[in-house]
């Protein structure tokens, strides 16, 4: 799998894409010919979900609308104005593009929830700038500090550490993803009191392409560990076990992929 960094596959002329999916119907043809599969290409993103029977031990789908999402999102969005970030050039600017953009008849989500963590899945056929993450979380990006200058939590400082992770394995199905980039974000939060506690997140993103001049669509998928608890100095705060195993997470991102490009089965 070499579809990393936002790296766009050789002889695709379609535009950037989305987050997520192209899904498959199965036909029978002439007599004598074995089936074969085509994309629907008027799947709903609804369609190109995960199915929530296939995901980790632990989770349990929960109820979220891409309402209820935009509106969570742009809350986040907000808080964040008033951050100081260093690198000043790592400010993240995807998200505050494609959130508005989202609604009910472009994209779909599944929401599912752990005693460990948290998952969201996005589908949709809005433009994600992917080569924008790349930018605020590779590089000169790959470890940032932000401070809260404003609220509750000013004088709070949050160093975030990016590393990108292995892309999943998917065999034919690669030719179909113009771009990918998974990450594993490592934050250690301080407190205004100095105590600390700190998480792991899993994030990727995909823009997939789909046949027949149909418009591409992003998959975005993001599994986020529980913070530790607190913990003042001089005692060390106790280091943040991740949501999932690193593969485990590699692994349930291409068969979100693997949806994305031949459908849900059944």
């Amino acid at each position: 799998m070499r579809v990393v960094r936002a790296h766009r596959r050789r002889g695709t002329g379609s535009g950037p894409a989305a987050l997520v999916v192209g899904l498959v119907a199965a036909v029978t043809v002439a007599c004598g010919h074995a089936p074969t599969t085509v994309p629907d290409l008027a799947a709903a993103p609804a369609d190109l979900l995960l199915d929530p029977s296939t995901l980790p031990v632990g989770f349990t789908a929960t109820e979220l609308s891409v309402p209820q999402l935009v509106d969570s999102n742009s809350t986040q969005l907000t808080a964040s104005d008033s951050t100081e970030i260093t690198p000043p050039q790592c400010r993240p600017t995807a998200d505050a593009r494609l959130n508005p953009t989202l609604t009910e008849a472009n994209s779909a989500v599944l929401a599912a929830q752990a005693s460990f963590g948290g998952l969201v899945e996005l589908v949709t056929t809005q433009m994600r700038d992917i080569g924008a993450d790349v930018a605020v979380m590779t590089g000169a990006c790959a470890r940032t500090q932000t401070r809260i200058t404003t609220g509750n939590l000013a004088g709070t400082s949050i160093v975030t550490e990016h590393t990108e992770m292995a892309t999943p394995e998917l065999g034919k199905d690669s030719e179909k993803v113009e771009q990918m980039l998974l990450v594993k974000s490592a934050t250690t939060t301080t407190l205004a009191d100095r105590s600390v506690r700190t998480r792991i997140d899993y994030v990727g993103y995909a823009i997939v392409a789909r046949p027949g001049g149909a418009a591409p669509i992003s998959v975005s998928l993001t599994v986020s560990g529980d913070p530790t608890d607190a913990v003042a100095p001089p005692a060390a705060p106790p280091a943040a076990q991740p949501p999932l195993a690193e593969q485990d997470f590699v692994t349930l991102f291409g068969s979100a992929l693997s949806v994305a490009t031949a459908g849900r089965k059944g």
